[in-house]
């Protein structure tokens, strides 16, 4: 999966970055549990990082509920806003 981000923010990335924005994963399900996605979450990131500058959204585990996202740690690449609904 990680893989797969990367080469799609190779080739989406050379678009401009107003236009594409990467979400890493919209609404992760109750397999993801915190501890799951506190470790994946930063993983994907990087990977996307590595390939594009645009901006990643990231979220918090329980289908991006507030209370999942209050309990995942902040993602340490630049350029990445937080859903939640």
């Amino acid at each position: 999966f990680a893989r797969l981000w990367a080469q799609i923010a190779n080739d989406l990335g050379r678009i401009d970055s107003d236009l594409v924005v990467f979400e890493i994963l919209n609404e992760p399900n109750s397999d993801l549990t915190v501890e799951l996605w506190n470790e994946l979450q930063p993983f994907l990131a990087r990977a996307l990082r590595s390939a594009a500058d645009n901006l990643i959204v990231a979220t918090g585990a329980n289908f991006s509920s507030i209370d999942g996202l209050l309990r995942v740690a902040p993602v340490n690449v630049s350029n990445v806003t937080y859903s939640f609904h």
